[in-house]
Formats: structure tokens, sequence, C-alpha cells
């Protein structure tokens, strides 16, 4: 088991500690401002912990001279605009979310620090091919959630290893599959328990595939934070909408989410539940004539059998002195003190023990 615990904000983040889950607003604001508060009252009414948005910006990430008028026109159009920025966390801050931003250029990330966020998201294509992006955010000292959408091992260890000489540990990886949907067969959950390995750091999921079977595996696999794509309106245009999940589901998805964290357990069995014992009681056998027996003739099979007693609950425990199979077993021979009769239950004033 992995023990280290990562702090975002006041919530811990490892084993034994609730799965923290982080409503992905990303870009499906629609670069409409209201909309954008609106989304994150709704991720609070689900049950996030977290909301998080993407500093994105055309200029600071391509040249127009390289690219289409097509894409351009596109990309600008889930731009997020920085004045919004302090807009948004305090939006978040008053409905008891952390506010979470992917810083995708490196100005961003005094924006971000600024705003005092309790950590900053990384985003596959920084974590794989920006490293001054990432050495800059390590250096900020807060935690750092890298997805690994498209890294290889030795990007994971490159990552952790910039990160580690900038004097940050505060690390928590993502498994993340860059295909939007996501496909259930390309989605290698079990790497979740691969990069705990790798790394010693606690493990999440950031979860591109439709609807709520996926997530619910990761947990299951010790993903510690859940992060899920959101929408008012999947069928709205937009690079993200169509893969991510409406409010109404996602309440649904967070339930299950806890109730499978509820379900693991710790891993122990330590204490039976009172319906259990019950019926530990209720199956348990005990000794049984099947003949008479004469006073000072010994038990065996011939004469005996095991039978469950019944229901036990109404019967006191003082007036049952039964003898359960169990116990006869532990005993080399029993003769019986007293005639018994056919057909009746033994107890152990009826016996000797030779």
């Amino acid at each position: 088991m992995n023990n280290n615990k990562i702090s975002i904000g006041k919530k811990k983040i490892g084993d034994g500690e609730p799965v923290y889950i982080i409503s992905e607003i990303g870009s499906n604001h629609n670069q409409n401002l209201e909309l954008a508060l609106e989304m994150i009252e709704r991720s609070a009414e689900a049950g996030a912990d977290a909301v998080k948005f993407q500093a994105i910006k055309f200029d600071e990430l391509y040249s127009i001279k390289n690219e289409n008028k097509q894409f351009y026109n596109w990309f600008k159009k889930i731009e997020l605009e920085e004045s919004w920025l302090p807009i948004l966390s305090a939006k978040a801050k008053s409905n008891k979310l952390d506010f979470l931003c992917t810083p995708t250029y490196c100005n961003s990330i005094k924006l971000l620090c600024d705003l005092k966020v309790p950590a900053l998201k990384i985003a596959s294509p920084q974590v794989q091919a920006n490293h001054v992006l990432l050495k800059q955010a390590a250096e900020t000292k807060k935690t750092l959630l890298l997805s690994l959408g498209y890294s290889d091992y030795s990007d994971i260890f490159k990552a952790q290893i910039i990160c580690s000489r900038a004097g940050n540990e505060n690390l928590i990886f993502l498994h993340c599959i860059s295909s939007y949907p996501a496909n259930p067969k390309d989605m290698r959950l079990k790497f979740i328990q691969t990069i705990r390995k790798m790394t010693n750091k606690p493990v999440g999921f950031s979860d591109h595939s439709l609807g709520t079977t996926m997530s619910v595996a990761a947990v299951t696999l010790g993903a510690a934070v859940i992060e899920k794509h959101v929408t008012t309106d999947k069928k709205q245009t937009g690079p993200d909408h169509n893969f991510a999940m409406e409010f109404k589901e996602f309440k649904f998805f967070i339930d299950q989410i806890k109730e499978t964290e509820l379900a693991l357990g710790d891993g122990t069995r330590q204490n039976f539940l009172e319906e259990e014992i019950q019926l530990r009681h209720n199956v348990t056998l005990y000794m049984y004539s099947v003949k008479n027996i004469k006073k000072g003739e010994k038990f065996h099979s011939n004469n005996i059998k095991f039978l469950r007693y019944g229901d036990l609950r109404n019967i006191s425990k003082e007036n049952v002195k039964l003898i359960k199979f169990e116990q006869y077993q532990c005993l080399n021979s029993l003769m019986a003190r007293k005639n018994i009769l056919k057909n009746h239950f033994i107890e152990w004033k009826d016996v000797h023990i030779i």
C-alpha cells in the first residue's frame, strides 16, 4: 500500500482518504462567464471537491503563420479570458470548492499563484513536451496533478525527476487516455497500479470515456483522484461537449464513486454484521440423537448426527448447553451420563468426557 499522502487545500489525497473529485469545466463555458459561474454552482450541488478550468491562448501555443484560419478561429473560441480567473476563483470558494486551473503557458502560472490556487493541473502536452513550464510549475512548490495522456515510461520518470530537482515532491499522477471519447478497450486501467509502483505517489484518473463505469473501476484499482468533464448540454458545439457528462448524470456519477468507496472498505474483515452473527448461530450444527442411547453408551455415528437447532434468538443462552460439532471433534470420546431418548438435542449435562 502506498502511504504517501498529498494535500490539495485542506484535503488529503492518498490511501485511506476519500476520492477527490474534480469537475472539469475546461472550455465548456463557451466563453460565457455567466455559464461558467452556473457550472461552478452545479458542480458544487453535485458534490464535487473542485472545479477546473484551463488557461489557454492561441498566441502562446501556436504561430499564426503555421496554422490555417479555420483552426485559428476554432481555437480562439476555447480561450479563457484571463480577467475571469479571479471571478471564477471567488465563485468556487463561495461554493466551498477548490479552484483549479491548467496553465498551458508560463505566464499563466503566476496568474494562478496570485490567486493562491491550492494546486496546479499540468496537462498531458505540457508534461510530455513542455519541460520549461513543468519546471516553473514545480518551483511554485504547489501540489501538481500531472496528466499522463501520451507519456511513455521515460516521460513519467523525466517529469518526476524535473519536479524533484525543483524541490517539489507534492505530485499526483493522473492516468489518462487522450482519445475523445476514450474507448473502454483502450483504457488500460491497471496501469494505475503500475504508476503507483513507479512513482510511489498517489495516482488518479482523468476520465475521457462515456458514462460512469471506467471511473468506478479506477477507484477499485486505487485511483485517489477522479477528473471528469462536465457540460450543461452534450449537443453543444465545441471540442469537449460530446464526451462530457451532463450535470444530472454527474450527481449520480459522484454518488456511485462514494458508494464504491464505502463498499471497498479498508482491506480488513474484523467485525461481522449483526445479521451475519445471527446467521452463524442459526447454521451451527449441534449433537442430536438418532436412536435411544443408554447410560454409559459411547456416542458414534450410528447413534448421533449433527443438526441445526433453528432460530436461537428466542432461546435463553443460559438454557442452551448444546454440544457443537467442532466441540465434539476436539474430544477423544464421549459417553452418555444418562439414558437419552431418540430425536433429542444432547446437552453437556447429558455426557461424560472419557
